[in-house]
């Protein structure tokens, strides 16, 4: 494991567990516990109460009297996984998670970015996960020792290799759950819907006899407009015809009031007075406007 700007670790520290079993011994305020903080910190760790801290940007060296303080916290935790105990195909397995104090912070597996989930996933059911068995502070052994019955199980749940399962068991049941809420409110929208189906059905109806009444008065507005449009044409011939026999009439007569009108410049107006009083009545206005 290597600590880089966590808590009391301003200069870098490398540290080698080549035992199954491994104990740090010290004086107090060496900093035994901030190993252990560390450990569990680069494994996922969110709460700040469980690493002695109030809030996450206290694991980042804040300085001293000598040495200013660091804008970054980073540990490294190598594990020879060649027995397969981690669910990771590598053989040698790096662990890396860094926090800088905007808040911004980063897991990384062998390099390469994860999410928190992908570094729990890997050490689920290898007692090194949140509030393991693996890694126990000064003063914890009493916690196991004395373990409510359900933390007790727990435990043994996960030395037996199945907390994975009940992980995955939590979060199918949530999804169900989650869904059996949707189906709920979807049952309930359906409802609601229905009751709006009666009356839009009504409309639904009102709106085609309305369309088809529609359609049908535009179709018999266009055939009266076409028959009033034929009676109309037929109308203008007719009486295009009889204007055409009144001017040729009125033609007509204007030569005849011509010749009378040249008959009367040359001939008596008594003798042509006399032959017109048989055919029409003779008034005392000029013979152009008695006829």
């Amino acid at each position: 494991m290597e600590i880089r700007g966590f808590k009391s670790f301003a200069d870098p520290v490398e540290l080698e567990f080549p035992e199954q079993i491994t104990a740090i011994v010290g004086p107090n305020g060496s900093g035994k516990s901030n190993i252990v903080d560390a450990f569990r910190w680069a494994l996922g760790e969110q709460s700040p109460s469980k690493l002695r801290c109030s809030s996450m940007d206290e694991v980042i060296f804040s300085g001293s009297e000598s040495r200013r303080r660091l804008s970054l916290a980073r540990v490294d935790i190598v594990f020879d996984n060649e027995d397969g105990l981690a669910s990771h195909p590598a053989v040698e397995l790096a662990v890396r998670r860094r926090v800088d104090r905007s808040g911004r912070s980063e897991y990384l597996i062998n390099g390469k970015r994860c999410r928190l989930r992908d570094v729990q996933e890997v050490f689920m059911d290898t007692g090194l996960g949140s509030g393991s068995y693996a890694v126990i502070g000064q003063g914890e052994v009493e916690r196991i020792l004395e373990a409510e019955p359900g933390q007790l199980r727990e435990y043994i749940e996960e030395v037996a290799g199945i907390t994975r399962y009940h992980n995955v068991l939590q979060t199918v049941t949530k999804r169900l759950h989650q869904i059996s809420q949707l189906r709920e409110r979807l049952d309930d929208m359906l409802e609601v819907r229905q009751a709006y189906l009666v009356p839009l059905r009504r409309q639904a109806v009102r709106a085609r006899l309305h369309r088809m009444l529609k359609s049908r008065r535009d179709g018999l507005q266009k055939r009266l407009i076409t028959a009033r449009l034929m009676e109309y044409t037929s109308d203008c011939r007719r009486y295009g015809n009889k204007l055409q026999r009144c001017e040729e009439y009125l033609e007509e007569i204007r030569q005849r009031i011509a010749s009378w009108i040249g008959h009367a410049q040359h001939a008596d107006s008594e003798r042509i007075r006399e032959k017109l009083l048989g055919d029409a009545v003779f008034t005392r206005e000029p013979l152009c406007e008695c006829v």
